[in-house]
């Protein structure tokens, strides 16, 4: 059995040690530097400031964010404040683009209105191309008549049809426009392939994936993994619209990819101004955004997860009214089960924005022993800087208010949401140096990390861990410029950086 001993600083998750030895794909002794001096087949000495800690456990991840981040033909809206500087950039695109889906990020409604950025005039810009202009959230989008046509026969819900208003759809149907990216398998294996790097390369050791959308991905996954072309641990969720396509909970053979839990919307996000709010959180409207779900909606997809032995129910819900709407269901639901969830996790996507009362709800859950799990994601912390002129201060003021879950002992989970451009290391520098003007709501970095650690470094356990390229616990200003160097899985090195 293949041995390695690291000499540096060793941060277990709990306490500091200075050497970490692993045998067998397991950690054999964590101890002073040199270990217990038995030899070893390869030694490796931490220089420049580095560190040995937990690797991460992204909580809410997506392969398919990937795959869509990979794609060339993507302009930027960015800097469009008017209709007539969107279609400067569309028309642009289009003549570099000479065949394929035109697509746009970045699109900000508060800049250019739902009411003026349509499919009449995507069509009218793009003459019959297929086209499709994401918000700056990713929570909704706008598509031109051909890709409507394109979704509507590629074997989505019949529900999608005449779900969207002239081309805008919002959140769980943007999600859609999304999966419609049906790759040939090869292309579809190489995309994975690039976002199982990403998420190496971010020190990641395991993801929980909350949208596996669509049969081509599906697919695909499952292949992947069975052939070990992917290794990077995934539980994955589905939508229940595959339920109804017959997708039940499943596993490869080597267990690193399963299928196990549903994932559903409650409400939109504050890009798109559709997260559930008061009517007064939104500035200067009376606009409450939009709740997707009614409770008993909601309560029907726990039901399904017990009909179909599926064991987690997650459910997006990003503004307070659709925190408090969902919490409520799952009081009831667990009142009616006689506080037993039997067996089903009842989970929080998000949990953005959620008042005190609902905060102290949900951790009084917790203690009482109900599976309950909360995700969250620290770098919707930048929504403080990026909605101030959409959101009123109370809202803002509730954004990600991690003081107070410590504080209420309520226990979260993070995820990064599975974009490319969000790692977690930046996700933690915005938990640990929130704006202070908007409440003291920061944590030391030990529970931004904590939110993210996939478990502890024991003597016995599988030898997961990454190395990091400074010690970003006793630095904490610096967490969200760590870089990883290796990323490590049951004693295999399954990354390094510099190195295919």
């Amino acid at each position: 059995m293949r041995s390695v001993r690291i000499n540096g600083p060793v941060y277990t998750g709990k306490s500091w040690v200075t050497s970490i030895t692993v045998r067998g794909g397991v950690i054999v002794s964590l101890d002073n530097y040199g270990g217990d001096g038995t030899i070893v087949d390869e030694e490796i000495e931490l220089l420049g400031g580095g560190m040995v800690c937990p690797g991460l456990f992204g909580a809410h991840e997506h392969y398919l964010h990937g795959l869509f981040g990979a794609l060339n033909q993507v302009a930027s809206l960015a800097q469009c404040a008017t209709l007539e500087a969107v279609r400067l950039v569309l028309v642009d695109q289009l003549a570099h683009q000479a065949t394929g889906t035109v697509m746009a990020v970045q699109w900000s409604s508060a800049n250019v209105p739902v009411a003026a950025l349509t499919r009449d005039f995507l069509d009218t810009v793009g003459g019959g191309r297929t086209i499709l202009v994401w918000d700056q959230s990713f929570h909704a989008c706008v598509v031109s008549s051909s890709m409507l046509r394109q979704l509507e026969t590629r074997g989505f819900p019949p529900r999608i049809k005449g779900s969207n208003s002239n081309g805008y759809l919002t959140e769980e149907y943007a999600m859609f426009a999304m999966a419609w990216l049906e790759y040939e398998r090869d292309h579809f294996r190489r995309l994975l392939v690039s976002q199982q790097e990403i998420f190496f390369s971010h020190g990641f050791t395991r993801i929980a994936d909350k949208d596996v959308l669509g049969h081509g991905l599906l697919g695909a996954l499952v292949e992947a993994y069975d052939d070990g072309t992917l290794v990077l641990p995934c539980e994955g969720s589905i939508q229940s619209w595959m339920i109804e396509d017959g997708v039940r909970p499943l596993s490869t053979d080597n267990g690193l990819f399963n299928i196990n839990g549903i994932k559903d919307y409650a409400d939109g996000a504050f890009g798109a101004r559709t997260a559930a709010c008061a009517p007064h959180h939104y500035h200067g409207t009376e606009d409450t955004g939009l709740l997707m779900r009614t409770p008993e909606q909601l309560q029907r997809l726990i039901t399904l997860a017990h009909r179909h032995g599926f064991g987690r129910v997650g459910v997006h819900c990003i503004g307070p009214e659709a925190i408090r709407l969902l919490a409520g269901v799952y009081t009831k639901a667990l009142d009616e089960m006689g506080g037993d969830a039997s067996g089903v996790i009842l989970g929080f996507e998000h949990f953005e924005a959620p008042d005190l009362a609902t905060v102290q709800a949900v951790a009084k859950m917790q203690r009482a022993g109900v599976p309950v799990e909360v995700v969250t994601n620290p770098t919707f912390n930048s929504d403080i800087g990026v909605y101030g002129d959409r959101l009123d201060e109370t809202v803002l003021r509730m954004i990600n208010p991690y003081r107070t879950f410590g504080a209420e002992g309520l226990i979260v989970q993070a995820g990064t949401d599975g974009i490319p451009t969000q790692n977690p290391w930046t996700s933690m520098g915005w938990a640990v140096d929130r704006p202070a003007q908007f409440g003291e709501e920061n944590v030391p970095v030990e529970d931004a990390f904590g939110m993210y650690a996939d478990g502890t470094l024991e003597v016995g356990k599988p030898a997961t861990f990454i190395i990091t390229d400074r010690d970003f616990i006793r630095r904490s200003d610096e967490v969200g410029q760590v870089q990883v160097r290796e990323t490590w899985i049951g004693g295999d090195r399954v990354w390094r950086r510099g190195h295919k």
